[in-house]
């Protein structure tokens, strides 16, 4: 498949669609869906012409492509270089909105080895500790839900797309799975001592239904509820486990943007020294106003209970 233009490839901003997809238009989503798809088609690429990309790599492509996207709706931070943390994690979310409030992500990116099939370094390490040490020291700290993020490419001739795309909306197409999420509880069990290796592939992990488009967390608000619910982490993790809605950002995000709520503004930002308390290395505040309500196609009973595993 040969590459996009450059302009095709980055002008999100002038994202032509051939009809509406939805009848209420929500941009954020939109945005999410095409990044997924140019992860899944820049990874396809990458491994045509052997030219890796790591997770980190992806991971700013995402941000810049946000940031030249231009949507009010999402506002961007990335730390310095210089001031990176060393056990910094990648991303810090907060979505939602002033009237709801917003829901807190902390986030660890992952790329596929295209190779193999293999999530590789779920258990890395960096000087005296595990990044999911890291980050679940810091979603509990901040009282967030704890999630992986997975960069994707898989050959599509192999794969049954109902198997592993764990939504009913539309667009239902592999490239939507260039993006996904799943909680933090679901590797920690993968990488128990006696995890086994087909339990760190792509096609364990999005067998399980809590494995999400990352689309799902700005698109549909059953899926975003039920993911920043405590009662769908394993039970052994229920006493601990708070999930916190803010009304109002963080002092640490504040500092930040110079602002919080409809007042957040990047160029105002605080970069003058200060000291960054806070592991994430990059902050996206995304405002999803219309977020829209899971279709009425499924079931009552997932209404009932909205458990993660039973999206």
């Amino acid at each position: 498949m040969p590459l996009e233009s450059l302009n095709d490839r980055i002008n999100i901003r002038h994202l032509t669609l051939d009809q509406p997809r939805h009848q209420n238009p929500n941009p954020v989503a939109e945005l999410f869906e095409e990044l997924s798809k140019r992860v899944w088609l820049r990874l396809e690429q990458s491994l045509v012409f052997d030219v890796s990309q790591g997770e980190e790599t992806i991971t700013d492509i995402n941000l810049l492509d946000m940031k030249i996207a231009g949507l009010n709706e999402i506002k961007l931070w990335k730390c310095p270089k210089s001031r990176e943390p060393e056990l910094g994690i990648d991303w810090w979310w907060l979505i939602g909105n002033d009237q709801v409030g917003w829901r807190s992500y902390m986030v660890q990116a992952k790329k596929l080895d295209l190779h193999t099939g293999l999530y590789r370094n779920l258990n890395h390490r960096v000087g005296k500790r595990t990044q999911i040490e890291v980050l679940e020291k810091e979603a509990a700290r901040w009282c967030a839900q704890p999630l992986f993020c997975f960069y994707n490419y898989v050959d599509v001739r192999r794969l049954a797309l109902m198997r592993y795309l764990h939504c009913p909306s539309e667009p239902s197409e592999m490239p939507q799975l260039g993006c996904t999420v799943t909680p933090l509880w679901l590797v920690k069990s993968i990488v128990k001592k006696r995890s086994r290796p087909t339990e760190r592939t792509f096609d364990y992990i999005h067998k399980q239904t809590n494995t999400i488009p990352w689309r799902c967390l700005v698109r549909c608000q059953h899926a975003a509820a039920a993911y920043s619910d405590p009662n769908n982490a394993p039970p052994e993790c229920n006493a601990s486990v708070v999930y916190e809605t803010y009304s109002d950002f963080p002092e640490e995000v504040r500092q930040r943007f110079g602002g919080y709520g409809s007042e957040v503004d990047p160029s105002n930002m605080i970069d003058s020294g200060a000291p960054i308390s806070f592991a994430p290395k990059r902050i996206a505040i995304i405002q999803t106003e219309r977020i829209e309500e899971e279709p009425s196609s499924l079931s009552q009973e997932r209404h009932q209970l909205p458990e993660a595993r039973q999206f």
